[in-house]
């Protein structure tokens, strides 16, 4: 039996993921951004990504964080649990719109 027999015994057979459709008029909610700073023990998020093309909501690492701050034209803030990127498309969209912005989340900035 060959390894990739034995992957699809165990696994199943892996397909490619669909792309979301994006119809752009996504809004974030900003309550569940919130509650997603539930702490977890090991997890390096310090900030989150949301995409107003499909609505996904992505965890961003300090790496991540200075990739997309720079693609946003600026820096990380200081506080960075008190932002999010939103952006016009992600990896798992089909969206055209490559805008990306850096927002404070409401009422974590008073």
């Amino acid at each position: 039996m060959t390894i990739n027999k034995i992957r699809e015994e165990l696994f199943g057979r892996l397909k490619e993921p669909k792309k979301t459709r994006a119809t752009g008029d996504h809004k974030v909610d900003i309550e569940i951004i919130k509650y997603l700073w539930t702490p977890i023990e090991g997890d390096e998020t310090i900030m989150y990504f949301f995409c107003s093309g499909c609505g996904n909501i992505v965890s961003v690492t300090p790496r991540f964080a200075k990739v997309l701050a720079r693609e946003a034209g600026g820096k990380i803030p200081r506080e960075p649990k008190k932002y999010y990127f939103r952006s016009g498309r992600c990896g798992e969209c089909d969206s055209q719109n490559n805008s990306i912005e850096l927002l404070p989340i409401p009422q974590m900035n008073a």
